[in-house]
C-alpha cells in the first residue's frame, strides 16, 4: 500500500531566482482568478501549470542531492500558499527546525506532495452499503405541461413539508412558464406560512442558493401607473424584439456559458442584485420581463427579485411575458400588496 507525505525542498542558490520568478507570476494568477466570471478557469490552469513547474524544478534538486529534501507525514495545519504544492514556504511553526534554519538563513524553501510513497495505512470497513434506488415517480397527467408542472410542484411540497431532510428542487428540466409561475405561487405566503429556504440542484448535479418560499403577500391587483421597463431575459435569443424593448437584462454571452448550472444561477443572481439596487434608487418601475427558458438565469432572476421585495416591498413589479407562438401572454405580476 502506498501513503502520501510532505517534502520541503531547500532550493540551490543558483535556482532560488527562478523559483521566486515563478511563484510571483503563480500569485498574479491567482489574483486575476479572483476577477473572472463564474465558470472561467484559464487563470487557475496557468496557476496550477506554474505550481507544477516549480514542484518538478524542486523535486529534481532533491533528487540530485538528497541532502536538501526533509519528509515528514502530512496532515500539517500549514496555511495559506503552503497547503499548495509547488508553493515556496514563508514561515509557520509547525514546520521541521530543520526546514526553519533554512528559512532563518534566506533560503528558498518548497514544500510539495509525494501521494505514493510506500506504507501502510489502516483499513476501515464500512457496513452503509450502496445508496437506495431513487423513488419512482409517475404523474397522474396527460399533457406533458401539466405533468411537467406536477411533478415540480411534488419536489417543492416535499421540501416544504420537512418530511424529506434531504428534498431538494430541480428546476433543469421545467419549462420557463411552469418554472416561474410555480416558484410565485410558492413565494406566496398563505394564512399561517412560514418561510422555508428550500436547496436548488441541477441535473449536472451543481447547487444554487436556496430559493426562499413562503415569504410574500404578493397581489393580483392591477399594475400602479408607474414608468414602465420592458427587457429581454437575455440579449441575442429575439433579435426582433429589440425595437420593442428598452434592453437586455443579462448578456448572453456571460450567462450562457458552458459551465455547471449552478454558477450561472449564482451569476445571474448576482447581476440581478446589482441592477435591481440601480433601478430602485430611481423610483418604484414596472418591469415587463420577456423571457427565454435558460432555467439557471430564471431562477437567479427571480430569486433576486424576491429578495428585493422582502426588503423593499412595492420597490418593484415584475411582469412575466410568456412567449406564446405569434405573441407574448403576460404572467401574474412580482408584487407586494
Amino acid at each position: 500500500m502506498t501513503v502520501e507525505r510532505t517534502i520541503f525542498i531547500r532550493s540551490p542558490a543558483d535556482v532560488a531566482e527562478e523559483l521566486s520568478g515563478l511563484h510571483a507570476k503563480a500569485e498574479a494568477s491567482l489574483r486575476r482568478a479572483s476577477k473572472l466570471p463564474p465558470g472561467d478557469t484559464s487563470e487557475i490552469a496557468r496557476f496550477e501549470a506554474l505550481s507544477a513547474q516549480i514542484e518538478r524544478r524542486a523535486l529534481t534538486c532533491a533528487a540530485a542531492n538528497p541532502d536538501l529534501a526533509v519528509t515528514v507525514e502530512t496532515g500539517l495545519a500549514l496555511p495559506g500558499c503552503l497547503l499548495s504544492p509547488g508553493m515556496p514556504v514563508v514561515h509557520d511553526n509547525q514546520i521541521p527546525d530543520v526546514v526553519r534554519g533554512w528559512i532563518s538563513e534566506g533560503a528558498v524553501v518548497v514544500v510539495a506532495t509525494l501521494p505514493h510513497i510506500a506504507g501502510s495505512t489502516g483499513l476501515v470497513l464500512s457496513t452503509v452499503g450502496p445508496s437506495p434506488p431513487a423513488e419512482r415517480w409517475k404523474s397522474s397527467k396527460r399533457k406533458r405541461r401539466d405533468a411537467e408542472s406536477e411533478r415540480f410542484e411534488t419536489q417543492i411540497q416535499r421540501a416544504l413539508t420537512g418530511d424529506d431532510l434531504n428534498a431538494t428542487i430541480n428546476p433543469s428540466a421545467v419549462s420557463n412558464r411552469v418554472l416561474t409561475e410555480t416558484l410565485r405561487e410558492h413565494v406566496h405566503a398563505g394564512s399561517g406560512a412560514h418561510r422555508k429556504d428550500v436547496p436548488v440542484t441541477y441535473r449536472d448535479g451543481s447547487t444554487a442558493d436556496p430559493f426562499p418560499f413562503q415569504v410574500l403577500t404578493l397581489s393580483d391587483a392591477p399594475l400602479p401607473d408607474l414608468p414602465i421597463m420592458r427587457f429581454t431575459l437575455l440579449s441575442i435569443r429575439h433579435v426582433e424584439m429589440d425595437e420593442k424593448v428598452d434592453g437586455a437584462w443579462f448578456r448572453n454571452s456571460r450567462i450562457s456559458l458552458n459551465r455547471p448550472a449552478g454558477l450561472t444561477d449564482a451569476d445571474a443572481f448576482a447581476i440581478s442584485v446589482k441592477q435591481l439596487e440601480q433601478m430602485r434608487s430611481l423610483g418604484s418601475v414596472v418591469v415587463e420581463m420577456y423571457q427565454t427558458g435558460l432555467q439557471p438565469a430564471v431562477m437567479g432572476f427571480y430569486r433576486a427579485v424576491t429578495h428585493a421585495l422582502i426588503e423593499h416591498p412595492g420597490s418593484i413589479h415584475v411582469v412575466p411575458m410568456f412567449f406564446a407562438g405569434s405573441g407574448f401572454d403576460k404572467g401574474k405580476p412580482w408584487q407586494t400588496k
